[in-house]
């Protein structure tokens, strides 16, 4: 191989171990920010959902899910509360409902019909 080819070939896998590096550590980061029921950083909110505010975002490989979605359960009305993190495989659409064992209801009294 010329060294030109060389060269090239070192760079891009340079970049490409700098983009491997930065989406773990962003996805931790982010991971560990929601966790603590803050905002990711590094994540966009992709969409925004008007069921009670669902929230997708997306980083450099991931997707972090914050469901908060209207819901009724034992005659109460409350929300279905929870979060779902997705690296690199299995993103949710917004069309999808929440997995069991992702979310659990919230009661909300203030919460009204409409």
């Amino acid at each position: 191989m010329s060294r030109i080819i060389k060269r090239t070939a070192l760079i891009a896998g340079i970049v490409l171990l700098a983009l491997a590096v930065l989406s773990v550590t962003f996805y931790q980061v982010d991971k560990a920010r929601v966790e603590a029921d803050k905002k990711p950083i590094f994540a966009l909110i992709h969409d925004a959902c008007n069921d009670g505010g669902t929230t997708f975002h997306y980083g450099l490989g991931y997707q972090i899910v914050c469901w908060h979605r209207i819901a009724e359960q034992d005659g109460g009305r409350g929300y279905l509360v929870g979060k779902e993190y997705h690296y690199l495989v299995g993103f949710r659409g917004k069309q999808e409902d929440p997995p069991g064992d992702v979310v659990h209801f919230e009661k909300d009294e203030h919460l009204i019909e409409q």
